[in-house]
């Protein structure tokens, strides 16, 4: 008779052990959920700072190729007005 009592006595001690185990864990996996969050969050920022970068890169691109292009335009421009005047074929 008592045997039974005992069992489940016992039983309540390994279940308020395993609950206190189990409330342990989930504090453990909250703080590193935290600080994945926080890591997540920190990625994000460097992303959005190196998309800010790569979009002024861009920028910087293709104004420095408009550069360019518009010095060799005026080189050729300088260059064709220094030429002599060329032979007619007519003559």
């Amino acid at each position: 008779m008592l045997k039974p009592v005992f069992d489940y006595i016992r039983q309540l001690v390994a279940l308020k052990r395993q609950t206190e185990e189990n409330i342990d864990d989930i504090e453990e996996l909250h703080g590193e959920g935290k600080q994945m969050a926080s890591a997540i969050q920190r990625i994000d920022s460097r992303m959005d700072r190196l998309e800010s970068r790569m979009d002024r890169f861009e920028e910087n691109y293709k104004r420095d190729f408009e550069n360019l292009v518009l010095r060799l335009e005026n080189a050729m421009l300088k260059s064709e007005r220094r030429l002599p005047p060329g032979k007619d074929s007519d003559a």
